[in-house]
Parts: C-alpha cells; structure tokens; sequence
C-alpha cells in the first residue's frame, strides 16, 4: 500500500484541478464562441469602432491584459477548481432584458454592455461562484472592451472652453467665448471634439483601474488612484488648451499652430500620465508578485457531466433573448425613404423647395420631408425624418444622425428652447452653427407616437417600450431652422412658421402611420 505525503497530495489536487481548469475554458471558449455568432452585430461593431476611432485604439490591449492578469493570479487555478453552479443563470433576465432593449432600439453601446454582463454571468455558472470571486477583476476589466464614452465630448468641449477662457481673463488678456469658439487679439481658436481630451480621459482610466489593482492592496488608497485618474486627465486638458492659446497669443501665432499643438498635446500628456505614475508609485502596497487571498476548498471530482450541463444550459438560457428580437425583426423591411408631402401653411406663407447649403444628415428613415416656408418678411427652412422598425442602420438615435458636418458646418453650442406646435410649447434643443454666410439657428424636437420630447433617452425609452409590448412603434424628428441674423429675429420667423401650420402634429401622425 502507497502512503501519500500531505505535500504529495497537495501535488495532485493541484494538477487535477489545473486539469478541470483546462476543461471549464474549453467550454467557456465554445460558449465565447456562440456568442459572438449570437451577438455578432455588437461584437462587430466593437470591433470595427476599435479599428476606426484613435480613441478606442487601446480595447485591441485589454485581451493581453486580461491574460497577464490571469496568469498572475495562477496560485487560484492551483488551489481552487471550477465548480459549476446554476444558481447564476437568475441573474440572466435582466442583462438579456437590457440587451433586448439596446437591439430594439439599435444602440450597439447598451448591447454590448448586456452582453458582457451575460458573459460574466457564464462565467460564474461554469466555473462557481468562488473561482469567479477569485478571478473578479479580470473578468471585470473585460468591460473595457466595450467601445463607450464618446457622449462625453460635448460636456468635455464646454469644460475644456471654460478653463481656457478663466486662464486667459486671469492674465488680463483680451478674450471673447462664444460656445467652443474663442477669440483673442492673434486670432480665433475652437475647441473642437478632439481637442476635448476623451482620448486621453479613457486611456488613462483604463490604466488607472489596471495600476490600482496590481500595486495597491487598500479599498481605500484603490479607489483615489482611480479618482485622480478620472479628474487629473480632465483639469490637464484645460491646461492644455489653455497653454496652447496662450503660446500663439505670447508668439504671434508662430508656435502652437497647425500641427504644432498636437504635438505639444501629446508632450503634455505623457508627462502628465509619468507624474501621475511616480505619484501613485510613492505610495505603492505591493513589493511582490500580486496574490489573491484564496478559501480553502473541498476535495472532491468535477464531473464533466456537470460542467457539460452547466455550460448548455448558460447557453440556452443566452440564445432566449436574440431569439425573440429576431422575430420582433422578422417584419422590417429597408429600401429609399419616401418624400413627404409638405402640409399647407395659413396665408401669407407658402411653401417652397429647400434653399439653404445647410442640411441636416439623418439616415435611413422611412419618409423625410425637406421643404422653406416663406413670406414676404421670412423664411424657415423644416425638415422631418420618419423611422419605422429600427435597426442599427436605420434609427433616430446614433452617431451618424448630425445637425451639421462639422466641416462646413460647426456647432457653436446648445442651449435648451421650446417651439410652439399646435398652440402648445413643445420642449426642443436649440444648436447654433457657423458656416457659410454666417450663423444659422436649428430647432430639434422629437416625436414618438404622439409624444413630443427634446430628449433622446426619452424616445428610445418609449421606442422600446411600443416596440416590445405593442409589436411595432414609429418615431421621428422635427427641425425647425432660420439664417436670421440676430436669436430674436430667428425666434419670431420660427414661431411665426410653426403658429402658420396648425394641425401639424396632426399630419406628422398621419404621414408615420402611413409608412
């Protein structure tokens, strides 16, 4: 008779649980598989936002970074093995919910977040609650991959306006802001969306999360790394910019021009990011390899059977929620929107063909109208786009939808309005551009099955909600526009346009309906 050692019986259990190990990731690797063959428009789209925008270029790191982490953590696959557990799978309801939600409403960013939550919850099926536990911070850095932030540009703009605008009063130096566009006495600047600093704001937290977790062990001394990670980035783009004015003013426009201030950016960027790190180095927890404090686990054999069983029924109970959107979509068809045909305005006004060189972009929808209403006195450009049975290449609500090019056209700034549609004052954003000829003012409002709303989250919330509980939904967006030369001018021509078209809701229900 063999009588083990208790450092050989450590041994085996070791290796037979690096070989249950190889097993759960075989089967996580068929149910990844599945996956983004089930959600492969999010996937996709993922991927080719990485590809495309220099902000994301960073999400292409996270998978090697995830590896790195998992393999410093390899003590946990040695002390404890995958152990299958259905008891996650309840929490499945509400991230397919959401998925289904962000499909309906043709939101890439909201899908892929469901679907990471999804994936998480499968991990946690097929190798148990403890090993997930263990393993949380790299499966949590996966949502990293998640190609999200870009809303924050606009906000980051107006800050980054601000701190240039207070540096430049704080010297006592001449300066005008008008939204994003500043002027001194060397020129006029613009704070355009990639000087906003999002890519610098989203790569470093993304390194900061990673920085906190491998040299710091506190709750506390964690979550002010991540903080200044968050803060620091944004009050140095300020900086930034500001320094860039001030160098063209102090220079006459001879440095921190053209492509000069890009490079100064990036300078200045790295050196914030190298004192960010020599800060949190100072204060480092971690003189060693890292370790993950681990329970101690009942012996016992990992049938496959188990792990087989709780791997197909993760997958199943995944596959429910793109099965159903799959048949919400079986009825939508594409093809070229239709033209709508313009309603009457009241005497004096007429209408006419659109005129201006300004045109809002919106893609996809099913009928759009495009039309001036004149007088002698005025004239208000309106244009409407109608969306029936969304998809992520036709909807109201994305990216590719603009108010302006943001090359012949540019945003100036928003600022909340109202327009006056069948004698009630329907709430809508007002946008001032800068283009050819001068300033022109846009009035957009929403409308979504008979609701008039100037916020976006609101119409893809009643969308879904028609979409999912009535079967199909109709959505659409009103721009109201004038060249007038001054706000109050633009004001009165709208107001006067709108009060001329009574019953126009009216004829906006009729013309959705009809598609």
């Amino acid at each position: 008779m063999t009588i083990l050692r208790s450092d050989d019986m450590t041994a085996e259990r070791s290796r037979a649980n690096q070989r249950e190990w190889i097993h759960a990731a075989l089967w996580l690797a068929l149910i990844f598989a599945a996956m983004v063959g089930l959600f492969w428009e999010a996937a996709s789209g993922a991927v080719s936002v990485w590809r495309g925008s220099e902000t994301f270029n960073h999400c292409f790191l996270i998978p090697p970074i995830v590896a790195y982490l998992l393999w410093d953590r390899r003590a946990v696959f040695a002390a404890i093995a995958p152990r299958p557990a259905l008891w996650p799978l309840i929490l499945m309801p509400a991230p397919a919910l959401l998925w289904l939600v962000g499909d309906v409403a043709a939101v890439l960013e909201v899908q892929q977040f469901a679907a990471m939550t999804m994936l998480q919850i499968v991990i946690a099926t097929v190798v148990g609650w403890a090993a997930y536990r263990a393993l949380l911070f790299p499966c949590l850095y996966l949502f990293l991959m998640v190609p999200s932030g870009e809303w924050l540009t606009a906000p980051l703009q107006d800050v980054t306006a601000w701190f240039v605008v207070r540096g430049l009063e704080l010297l006592s130096i001449p300066v005008y802001a008008d939204g994003v566009f500043i002027d001194i006495p060397t020129g006029r600047f613009e704070v355009a969306e990639a000087c906003a600093g999002l890519r610098f704001l989203i790569a470093a937290v993304a390194f900061g999360l990673l920085f906190a977790n491998l040299i710091y062990r506190s709750t506390t001394r964690r979550l002010t790394f991540i903080a200044l990670s968050f803060v620091v980035p944004i009050i140095a783009n300020g900086f930034r910019a500001f320094g860039i004015v001030l160098l063209a003013y102090v220079s006459d426009n001879r440095i921190a021009a053209g492509v000069d201030h890009i490079v100064y950016g990036w300078g200045f960027f790295t050196a914030i990011l190298l004192a960010l790190i020599w800060f949190g180095l100072r204060y480092r927890e971690d003189d060693g390899p890292h370790r993950v404090a681990v329970a101690a686990q009942a012996a016992r054999q990992l049938h496959a059977g188990a792990l087989a069983k709780a791997a197909l029924a993760a997958l199943l109970v995944v596959a429910a929620a793109p099965a159903y959107a799959r048949f919400l979509h079986s009825g939508a068809e594409g093809g070229a929107p239709a033209v709508l045909e313009a309603p009457q305005p009241a005497a004096p006004w007429q209408v006419g063909p659109w005129r201006p060189t300004w045109r809002p972009v919106y893609v996809g929808p099913a009928a759009e109208l495009a039309v001036t209403y004149y007088n002698t006195s005025d004239a208000v450009e309106i244009y409407a786009a109608v969306y029936t049975d969304q998809t992520q290449d036709r909807k109201l609500i994305g990216f590719r939808n603009q108010l302006e090019d943001g090359e012949v056209w540019r945003r100036i700034e928003d600022t909340p309005s109202t327009v006056l549609i069948d004698g009630q004052e329907r709430p809508a954003q007002l946008r001032r551009l800068t283009g050819p000829g001068g300033q022109r003012r846009v009035w957009s409002i929403y409308w979504v099955d008979g609701t008039w709303t100037a916020s976006g989250l609101t119409v893809r919330f009643l969308y879904v909600l028609n979409k999912i509980f009535r079967g199909r939904s109709r959505a659409a967006v009103v721009v109201f526009s004038s060249g007038a030369p001054n706000q109050v001018d633009a004001i009165q021509a709208v107001q006067r346009a709108a009060t001329a078209l009574p019953g126009f809701g009216t004829w906006l229900a009729g013309a959705a309906a009809r598609r």
